[in-house]
């Protein structure tokens, strides 16, 4: 505990962008094969170093098969929040949970923040116990202490929800959920404080992603296509909106930086209509919240052949964003010109694209091919035209 506020702690936006900047980041770094410990990689992002834009060093975890994802601070500007503060609390450790173990770390990196040191580790049975979950994802420093998303129940199971830690024992408090309505999934949390709010998101339970995505779970519908609205003092849930059931995956949160604005962004990874990726906005519209969609990604890139069709224009497009395929058809809208998203619903084998053409009366689509980008700007590359590939 400090006498004064952390020095990091920034009652505005604005005053948090004139600050200097960090000259180290934190990074997880994970083995997907869960036979090494993972670890936190410190980065060095000072422009004036010698060692810039290098890792300095790795904090290796105590066992293997963590999974770690997100992580965040015990504390920070939230601290000043006038409905709970705790202003003298020390923005110091990392707060680093597995996502598959649910066992979480504790480091600390002031006395070197370019070594930090794991000083506390929360087994899961204690956050079981405690908390009543599991699988914890997202961790926030919070007016009430640390609040972390967990996405199941210790069966593995649902619900899935929120439980706070305190800022300085990092003792497990309990659940937070006081009122949780009709919510049942649980991925990512974050709030306005000015509104009184909390505003979570959905993926699925842990038994139905740890061994990757169930198509039957994607394509009926089931995993989480929702956000929900929560009163922040009273821990109670308020209002869902869902994204409808060609929507899956509504997934991280970043609401407006300003806390006197009512509003964020959230990402939905996939349509079932079209396999597009998009961008929504929620807002305060009158005494509700609400959402509308402003973007939308199609997942391609290098268009090539443009037809005007029965369902709008149709743009060949040779590969994905990165270059390297596949590559297929997208739609946009003939007056608007907006990109409605991707034509395939299934595109089996196909991977390369070229021209697409149709047979109206025949309810047939024929495209050619010819290779993704990577394979061609530069000139054709003989081991692949003498390969055959």
């Amino acid at each position: 505990m400090t006498w004064k506020p952390d020095p990091s702690f920034y009652p505005s936006p604005r005053m948090a962008s004139k600050a200097a900047p960090e000259t180290v980041a934190y990074v997880a770094a994970f083995d997907p094969n869960r036979k090494t410990p993972d670890a936190i990689a410190v980065v060095d992002v000072d422009p004036k170093s010698a060692s810039y834009s290098r890792i300095i060093s790795t904090t290796p975890m105590p066992n293997a098969g963590d999974e770690l994802h997100h992580f965040g601070w015990n504390a920070c500007s939230s601290c000043l929040c006038p409905n709970a503060p705790h202003p003298h609390v020390e923005r110091r450790y990392l707060v680093v949970p597995g996502l598959r173990s649910s066992r979480i770390h504790i480091l600390d990196t002031k006395p070197d923040p370019r070594n930090p040191k794991i000083v506390k580790v929360i087994e899961p049975d204690e956050v079981a116990d405690k908390a009543g979950y599991t699988r914890p994802h997202t961790v926030h420093c919070g007016p009430e202490g640390i609040y972390v998303a967990a996405l199941g129940n210790r069966e593995g199971k649902g619900p899935g929800g929120i439980f706070l830690m305190d800022h300085e024992s990092f003792d497990v408090l309990g659940q937070w959920e006081m009122d949780r309505g009709s919510q049942y999934l649980a991925y990512d949390a974050w709030w306005h404080l000015g509104h009184d709010t909390l505003v979570t998101s959905e993926w699925g339970t842990p038994d139905t992603i740890e061994n990757g995505l169930i198509p039957e779970v994607l394509l009926g519908a089931k995993y989480g296509r929702r956000l929900h609205f929560w009163d922040l003092q009273k821990r109670k849930h308020l209002q869902t909106i869902d994204f409808g059931d060609k929507y899956q995956l509504v997934f991280e949160l970043r609401p407006a930086h300003d806390p006197t604005k009512a509003y964020g962004f959230v990402n939905c990874v996939v349509s079932l209509e079209n396999l597009s990726s998009s961008i929504w906005t929620w807002y305060r519209d009158g005494d509700k919240w609400a959402v509308q969609k402003v973007i939308e990604a199609t997942g391609y890139s290098r268009p090539h052949t443009v037809h005007c069709g029965p369902d709008g224009i149709y743009v060949s497009a040779l590969g994905n964003p990165t270059g390297d395929g596949p590559g297929g058809v997208f739609l946009m809208d003939p007056e608007t010109f907006d990109v409605l998203g991707r034509w395939e619903v299934e595109r089996g084998p196909q991977r390369l694209a070229y021209d697409a053409w149709w047979h109206l009366g025949y309810d047939t689509m024929v495209t050619s091919e010819w290779g993704t980008p990577d394979t061609f700007e530069n000139g054709l590359v003989p081991e692949i035209l003498l390969g055959s590939t």
